[in-house]
């Protein structure tokens, strides 16, 4: 049996702030905006601690039917026997992804205890959001954090622009 490279050592929901909004019309569609980021940092020999941070409903909405922000912290381990490009895919990869799974359902479960019902985030591309905080962090000294707007992606898509 192989064994993983990359372990969750455990997390913790660091702020969930959640408000129904009575200007919510259901015979429209929802339009809510995304925005995932996260940060990572490096703890003692392999471990790291990633924040990883969602925001649905903020700015101007046409029909959100919530606000929420979401902030869970994720405590991983690498093996230490791993080449540095796979160390680098393991942390702004796996690691997001594996909190951003667990933050799906914070989120479907709040968000099922209001009026509106559940909401189920989408999937989320960390691939482009990891070749985005690369390229920048490996022109500066901090890594930034920079926000991932799936509104912008479904647009991109559409356009046909990467």
């Amino acid at each position: 049996m192989l064994s993983p490279l990359l372990h969750l050592d455990g997390f913790f929901i660091e702020r969930l702030n959640y408000q129904a909004l009575p200007t919510f019309n259901r015979e429209q569609p929802p339009r809510e905006t995304l925005s995932v980021d996260y940060s990572i940092n490096k703890g003692r020999e392999n471990s790291y601690m990633l924040r990883l941070t969602i925001e649905l409903g903020k700015g101007v909405e046409d029909n959100a039917r919530c606000q929420l922000h979401l902030s869970i912290i994720g405590f991983f381990t690498i093996e230490e026997e791993i080449d540095e490009r796979t160390r680098v895919n393991m942390l702004f990869l796996n690691a997001p992804s594996i909190l951003y799974g667990i933050a799906r359902q914070v989120v479907a479960e709040t968000t099922g205890n209001g009026p509106w019902g559940k909401v189920f985030l989408p999937t989320v591309n960390f691939v482009e959001l990891a070749k985005t905080k690369m390229g920048k962090a490996a022109g500066q000294k901090d890594r930034p954090n920079l926000a991932y707007s799936v509104r912008d992606q479904r647009q991109k898509n559409k356009t046909g622009t990467k």
